[in-house]
């Protein structure tokens, strides 16, 4: 007998994936995010690799364009959220 296990960690996921682009990437003065949809509560926020919240913005439209010219290049990350979900990406900025 075999038994398979959908997940053998035990550990569940926190949240649910939210799926999100992000172009360009590496980018210089600004990056553009597209999400599929939108809802009043769908936000960003842009966090350095400590974890910092940098920036934090209210997503209106399923485009958005962040002006990055005030922070140093380098590896941060774009977090978007929307109700319980949330997706997380890598974004270099290199000048």
């Amino acid at each position: 007998t075999v038994i398979v296990q959908e997940n053998p960690s035990g550990i569940k996921n926190a949240q649910p994936e939210l799926a999100f682009n992000l172009f360009p990437n590496p980018a210089n003065d600004e990056v553009v995010v597209t999400v599929e949809k939108i809802s009043e509560s769908t936000a960003l926020s842009l966090k350095n690799v400590l974890g910092q919240t940098l920036l934090n913005k209210q997503i209106v439209s399923v485009t958005t364009k962040i002006d990055l010219s005030l922070f140093a290049k380098g590896v941060y990350f774009i977090e978007v959220s929307q109700g319980d979900k949330k997706g997380v990406k890598e974004l270099v900025i290199s000048r």
